[in-house]
């Protein structure tokens, strides 16, 4: 072709375009056989919830305090109290202490970062103590005791089951702080020991109470959790040797020796124990979505 041709000018445009378009046209036509691969997908990490059942073990040390107070009936005349031994002290408070291992139950619910639940548990438990019998007349100038000298009273606590609910919040995912509070139930032992004749009486009771706390507890794995935990338990209002000495100390003789007269054992427990619980149900979360790809 004459280039220095001036009417081969258009020409020359027009045989260019026409490349270029039909360039173009191929080049689209192979990128729409082409798959577009997507991109990846990268799945949420999970966030760790409370909500679900768990079992656990748990032990640590109790200690506090207990007393013998009468319970035997008061003697009134002509409907006017005369002596009274109900809610007098035998003895004076004395303490109380050892340890304790068990097992626990519970559930939990979290909604954004309250949890709250439910948990029981049961201990076998080394708990005693003793002190002496006090004998103080009624005085003007000093607390009156019915205890007999020479004599020496005993509490132990045999078993502790509890019953509670739990309200907590987690300051991180992983880590609740937690207060607790219920019911209380323990197997008590009751003991009277006469010194100078080498007798010794016993009388067993379930006594019932209540008790409050609180706690910490880590989520370490995820099915897996450690906590320590304080609980301050009261246990009261039963009457121990109810019979020995037919409900009263004056008006029906007692057996000779003379046995204990009625009396209440309350008993105060100081607990710190620690525990490990396996979460046994917890709500999956969804799977994410799978990948889609997309052809232009």
């Amino acid at each position: 072709m004459n280039t220095s041709d001036p009417k081969a000018t258009p020409m020359r445009k027009l045989i260019l375009a026409g490349a270029a378009v039909l360039a173009l046209a191929s080049s689209r036509a192979f990128a729409a056989d082409v798959p577009v691969k997507a991109a990846p997908v990268v799945a949420p990490v999970p966030v760790f919830s409370w909500t679900g059942c768990y079992l656990g073990i748990e032990g640590g040390g109790a200690w506090g305090h207990s007393q013998h107070i009468g319970a035997a009936d008061d003697v009134f005349e002509d409907d006017k109290l005369v002596t009274q031994f109900s809610g007098v002290p035998i003895s004076d408070s004395f303490r109380v202490s050892g340890g304790l291992v068990g097992g626990t139950l519970g559930c939990n619910f979290q909604v954004g970062k309250v949890v709250v639940g439910a948990e029981g548990d049961g201990s076998w438990v080394s708990k005693k103590g003793s002190g002496p019998e006090v004998q103080v007349p009624e005085d003007d100038s000093s607390p009156r005791f019915i205890g007999t000298t020479g004599w020496t009273d005993s509490t132990k606590e045999r078993w502790l089951a509890t019953f509670r609910g739990r309200a907590g919040w987690t300051f991180s995912p992983q880590w609740l702080v937690f207060v607790t509070g219920g019911f209380a139930v323990a197997g008590m032992e009751a003991i009277v020991n006469e010194v100078p004749e080498g007798l010794a009486f016993t009388d067993r009771k379930t006594q019932f109470g209540w008790t409050v706390g609180g706690g910490i507890e880590w989520a370490f794995l995820a099915n897996w959790s450690f906590k320590v935990e304080y609980l301050y338990v009261r246990l009261e209002d039963a009457v121990f040797f109810q019979n020995a000495c037919g409900g009263s100390q004056l008006t029906v003789p007692c057996t000779m020796p003379p046995a204990p007269g009625p009396r209440f054992v309350p008993l105060d427990d100081h607990i710190v124990r620690a525990g490990l619980n396996f979460h046994f149900w917890t709500p999956v979360p969804a799977a994410p979505a799978a990948p889609v790809a997309v052809k232009y």
